[in-house]
């Protein structure tokens, strides 16, 4: 994860072949209450699920998906944290 005092930003490694986990990128400014901000369901490509929100996909190894999720919410914000929710429909 990394800010630059505009952006935070979090990566991570998807496979499209892993078509029995959800990857769920979560947004909070108090780390008890978690807002989904983009998701990949069953190896499926990440999606933006609204707002101003970034995301990006490339090629990393084989079949292997490097996924940055841009939070768009950041600028202007006290705090805000992400995490990575990875689970099993």
């Amino acid at each position: 994860m990394s800010a630059d005092g505009q952006h935070l930003r979090l990566g991570f490694l998807r496979s499209p072949r892993r078509s029995d986990i959800t990857c769920t990128v979560e947004a909070s400014e108090d780390l008890i209450n978690w807002t989904p901000i983009a998701t990949s369901v069953a190896g499926a490509a990440t999606i933006n699920l609204g707002g101003a929100n970034a995301v990006t996909e490339s090629a990393a190894s084989g079949a292997t998906e490097y996924v940055v999720v841009e939070d768009g919410a950041v600028s202007g914000a006290g705090r805000r944290f992400l995490h990575l929710k990875v689970s099993r429909p």
